[in-house]
């Protein structure tokens, strides 16, 4: 994962140079365990390299990944607990079926085992 940031911040250098200084610093480990805990959830490894790589982005108006922003730690556990809320309510029962894309499965319009990981502001990226 490394390699993967440090050949994606060289891109950001020169195509988004705006975007290079808002990159969050590192989570902790602890950090991303006490996340994982709140959600009942276990983090994927390249995932948890990724938060201790950039915990996130600080800017929302300067996308780093086309239009989207990274979401740091507290930002991927309130999207996770606002749409749990909400599944738990009811609130997804009579929105219409999505068509699957890959394993998204009709019968879901979210799954708590989800994780938001970045956003546009009216769209999410899950892993």
């Amino acid at each position: 994962m490394k390699q993967v940031w440090n050949e994606f911040e060289q891109w950001l250098k020169i195509h988004r140079p705006e975007a290079v200084g808002t990159l969050s610093e590192a989570a902790a480990e602890s950090e991303i365990a006490e996340v994982e805990q709140k959600m009942g959830l276990t983090f994927p490894e390249n995932l948890k390299e990724w938060l201790m790589i950039h915990n996130g982005q600080r800017d929302e108006y300067i996308a780093a990944i086309e239009n989207y922003t990274p979401l740091p730690l507290e930002e991927i556990l309130y999207t996770w607990q606002t749409l749990k809320e909400l599944l738990d309510g009811g609130e997804f029962e009579d929105f219409p079926e999505i068509e699957p894309i890959g394993p998204v499965k009709k019968e879901f319009w979210w799954n708590p085992r989800w994780i938001s990981i970045a956003t546009n502001g009216e769209e999410m990226i899950f892993v």
